[in-house]
């Protein structure tokens, strides 16, 4: 049902007394007829709960209703929810309270989608709540971490979306409660997902800067520490800031412990030092990276590192065999998992090194062709582009042009950032200038 005129039309044939009733049965999205009474069982409503209840079972809102279940139609359920939250914090208080009485039974007579469902509106009607809004922030964060382990994004959405609605927080407050810091962790973390860097900054500082010594508390700033340096990466900020972000998040890891976290921050500092082509450093913290990822039989992380390895060595001659072996080692795991876009990724690496080698330029189109079927497979376009333009680009210093300009206008249907397509438009136009002259 997503009439905004039939919605309208029910607002106004119903009295202050129908639309807080609609309103409270919305909370859970499944309801029973005992459910149901004991919900309109409030001293906030002045109408008979029989009268209420009589009425409410005739309105065409359902979208089932028996004795045994009452599912309200989605679209008239979130209007009747901001309707709730939106009222005065007595009655959000006498709901609260009717509803966290009548927890155990819904625990009962719900199934874990609608539990999750109802947690989540209880905990989102607790942030109207100052003495209840550190339970409502807990609850969410135990969703929030389920949502996140399995993947099950659109519940984190909807908890960052209600913390950002029902909570106002001053996010440059000197001190913050932990509570405070574990809703701006989750909005913070919510928005570094979404590519939104500039909020993931503001909300995810003070959760490192402003951290206690809990362990949740320390974990946070670990991971907000982490997130932060990377943001900086993107951003291009001073080597000094960066590396000072991935101290901090190294040094509170190994407090807590957090060796999988550990592992991924001593591979960002190791991409960090990489990056200035900082040899020694960057393979130390590599290695760091590596020993604790065989450690705990993480091995996409050893995948991960051996692929970052052979990127450093790469960039050194004299340390071509290096690259060519962490490449190659990197190879089979990911063909275990399987990971088809890691393996596609490592392919067009090693690729890359063997043609700037003038007689394993044979080789090197093997892994370009490895890379290609795979991208294709996965469908990640962007990859896609490079490989056709690096495999274009060998091909052409090859004086192998008709392969080339075939390469190279395949990568240009694939990309679409203009100072790429700039680029291998020129490389085209300079090959058609070439085989012109012949």
């Amino acid at each position: 049902m997503n009439s905004t005129g039939f919605i309208t039309n029910l607002e106004d044939s119903l009295n202050v007394d129908e639309i807080l009733a609609v309103s409270i049965l919305s909370v859970p999205s499944f309801l029973n007829d005992s459910i149901a009474k004991e919900l309109l069982e409030l001293d906030i409503l002045s109408s008979s709960n029989n009268d209420l209840f009589s009425k409410i079972q005739c309105y065409p809102i359902w979208k089932r209703r028996s004795e045994n279940s009452w599912i309200i139609e989605n679209d008239i359920r979130n209007v009747f929810l901001k309707k709730l939250n939106g009222n005065s914090q007595s009655i959000i208080e006498s709901v609260y309270k009717k509803l966290e009485d009548f927890r155990p039974n819904l625990i009962q007579s719900l199934n874990t989608r609608e539990l999750k469902d109802f947690y989540i509106q209880i905990s989102r009607l607790s942030l109207a709540l100052p003495d209840k809004q550190e339970d409502g922030i807990q609850l969410f964060r135990s969703l929030y971490d389920i949502s996140e382990t399995y993947k099950i994004h659109t519940t984190s959405e909807l908890i960052y979306k209600y913390l950002e609605d029902g909570l106002k927080i001053d996010v440059d407050a000197k001190e913050l409660p932990s509570y405070i810091l574990n809703a701006l962790f989750m909005k913070g973390m919510y928005a570094y997902n979404k590519r939104k860097y500039d909020e993931a900054l503001k909300y995810l500082t003070p959760v490192w800067q402003n951290h206690d010594n809990s362990i949740l508390s320390l974990k946070d700033a670990g991971i907000a520490s982490h997130i932060i340096g990377l943001i900086w990466s993107k951003k291009k900020y001073r080597f000094e800031e960066i590396k000072e972000a991935f101290d901090s998040s190294i040094k509170i890891r190994i407090e807590v412990g957090d060796q999988i976290g550990l592992a991924q921050t001593y591979h960002s500092l190791g991409n960090l030092y990489s990056s200035r082509k900082m040899l020694p450093e960057a393979e130390w913290a590599y290695n760091e990276s590596l020993k604790l990822d065989l450690l705990n039989d993480n091995q996409n992380g050893v995948a991960q590192v051996h692929h970052s390895l052979g990127n450093l060595f790469s960039q050194f001659s004299a340390h071509f065999d290096k690259a060519e072996k962490n490449y190659k080692k990197s190879i089979p795991i990911l063909k275990s998992e399987p990971d088809n876009y890691g393996l596609a990724q490592v392919y067009h690496s090693l690729a890359n090194l063997l043609a700037k080698i003038p007689d394993r330029f044979i080789d090197a189109s093997k892994f370009y062709e490895n890379s290609i079927k795979l991208g294709h497979e996965v469908g990640i376009k962007r990859h896609l582009a490079q490989v056709y333009m690096n495999y274009g680009i060998m091909q052409m210093k090859n004086n192998n042009y008709p392969e080339a300009l075939k390469l190279l206008t395949q990568s240009l249907q694939f990309e679409k950032k203009d100072h790429f397509r700039l680029k291998i438009s020129a490389l085209i136009d300079k090959i058609k200038t070439t085989l012109n002259k012949t």
